[in-house]
């Protein structure tokens, strides 16, 4: 989140007003003064920019108030985290500096597992998540979550499980895979491993259809 320049001014209020705005400010929870009215300010621009809208139908007045409500909530959470760090020793802001760069390599090093997994997964025409057809591919131990290869007809158990028409969309699946793997990928191992799934579906299909109709 980009974080702007702040900068001071004055503004008078009525009694009423000052009022109006501690009530408030103690009934939503709200950090102090300063901070009420950053948000009123914020939410007014928003509505002033859109108020033809707003006013149209209670349904929009509505629209509004759910579009607002995340606001106040932002506001309320960046004034309590300002309030915990600044009675925080310079030990404890050091921890929590220290976690959140661990958060955010951790979330980098899953981000880059996950193209890894991708790629992987076009390579062979596998999916990343389970899927009709699909079983864990257990070779593939160099990631935290399985990869899921297609059932070949040659895994009877599995096979048989599945409908013909399931069979159908596998095979038309592989296909669609082995277009995208030629598109990425000039090795002929990984094209050719896909070819011979399609192969293999391709006759377990046939069998199927000659079984049924029989």
């Amino acid at each position: 989140m980009k974080t702007e320049r702040n900068f001071v001014t004055s503004v008078k209020f009525s009694p009423t007003m000052i009022s109006n705005i501690e009530e408030y400010v103690e009934r939503f929870n709200f950090k102090d003064n300063s901070s009420f009215i950053r948000g009123a300010v914020s939410i007014l621009f928003d509505f002033l920019d859109l108020k033809e809208n707003y006013l149209k139908t209670p349904e929009n007045a509505y629209a509004f108030l759910k579009e607002i409500e995340p606001q106040l909530i932002e506001h309320k959470i960046q004034d309590a985290f300002s309030l915990i760090y600044q009675n925080l020793s310079k030990e404890e802001q050091e921890v929590i500096f220290y976690r959140l760069d661990q958060n955010r390599r951790e979330s980098a090093m899953d981000r880059r597992e996950s193209l890894k997994m991708k790629q992987t997964a076009i390579l062979y025409g596998h999916e990343m998540e389970p899927k009709v057809g699909y079983v864990i591919e257990t070779y593939v131990k160099n990631y935290k979550k399985p990869l899921y290869r297609a059932v070949p007809p040659e895994e009877t158990k599995e096979w048989e499980l599945m409908t013909l028409d399931q069979k159908i969309t596998l095979l038309e699946d592989q296909r669609n895979k082995l277009i995208i793997c030629k598109s990425v990928e000039h090795h002929p191992h990984h094209i050719q491993y896909i070819e011979r799934h399609i192969d293999e579906i391709s006759k377990g299909i046939k069998e199927d259809s000659k079984f049924e109709n029989g």
